[in-house]
């Protein structure tokens, strides 16, 4: 495959990192890619709200040659995964201008193994409590399907940055449906792990009584496990730990499933009903 035949915008991580190790493109065009898809699409959509040229020329600079998703990009969500050095907003004007002293765990992580190179920060609602991706620091996140419609929240800027072809991945993080909804919106894949599977400090291990877990918006359920692969490790000090897995998510999820059966609520404790056409398709 020549550069020319390979389509960023529709990759996976995975699929990205096959092409960079088939020196297909380096590292530095991946991550060039990125930039000028943020260049494209973000004036519309207002999913990315930090770009991090510097910091991405710095992780480039020292990549491991053998990191499984060596010179792919990715967005940090701006609150939790404080990254030393940059700023971090939480979508509050009271926190504008505030600037991370330390790295979260999960970016040393990301780091220290090379797994993926940060370029930016993604939008989100204030301190991340809405399922609508709109602050008034940062004005709306727009989904890039049809900007009249939700991108969803409060992961909302990281789902419309993947969905329109910026990155094949990007860091969110779900309490209470902060990956699940807008993925949802964005025809995504997202997933939220178990308390303890993926670490949370240092500096906010107690998110929201330990309901908050960290992890990634993807295109491909593959890109998901392998992230989980990179990330679930135990963590010192941590007031919660999973039970340690077994085996590798990447080749459990390319097994073909067993039967399952899949619960579902059909009147909520608020009293609220599905709509019609959502209950036939689910009934």
């Amino acid at each position: 495959m020549r550069a020319s035949e390979f389509d960023y915008a529709t990759s996976d991580a995975i699929g990205l990192s096959e092409a960079i190790r088939a020196g297909v493109l380096s590292p530095d065009e991946a991550v060039g890619e990125a930039f000028a898809a943020i260049d494209r699409a973000n004036p519309r959509l207002n999913a990315v709200i930090l770009r991090m040229e510097d910091e991405a020329r710095e992780q480039l600079s020292r990549l491991p040659q053998d990191a499984p998703l060596r010179g792919v990009p990715t967005l940090l969500k701006d609150d939790c995964p404080s990254y030393a050095g940059a700023p971090m907003s939480f979508g509050c004007r009271a926190a504008a201008g505030n600037v991370s002293d330390s790295d979260h765990e999960i970016v040393s992580r990301y780091r220290a193994a090379g797994p993926v190179v940060v370029i930016g920060k993604s939008n989100l609602p204030e301190f991340s409590c809405n399922v609508a991706t709109e602050s008034t620091l940062h004005r709306p996140a727009l989904n890039p399907w049809n900007t009249q419609r939700s991108i969803g929240g409060s992961s909302g800027g990281a789902a419309a940055a993947v969905a329109a072809g910026m990155v094949p991945t990007a860091y969110a993080n779900d309490g209470a449906g902060s990956i699940r909804i807008p993925a949802s919106c964005a025809g995504l894949f997202g997933f939220r792990p178990s308390r303890g599977r993926v670490p949370c400090g240092p500096v906010s291990t107690e998110n929201w009584g330990g309901l908050v877990s960290h992890h990634a918006l993807t295109r491909s359920v593959r890109d998901s496990a392998l992230l989980l692969d990179l990330t679930d490790a135990p963590e010192p000090g941590a007031l919660y730990a999973a039970p340690a897995k077994e085996g590798s998510y990447l080749a459990a999820a390319a097994n073909r499933p067993r039967s399952l059966r899949i619960g579902l609520v059909a009147q909520s404790g608020l009293q609220m009903q599905p709509e019609p056409e959502i209950a036939k398709a689910l009934g």
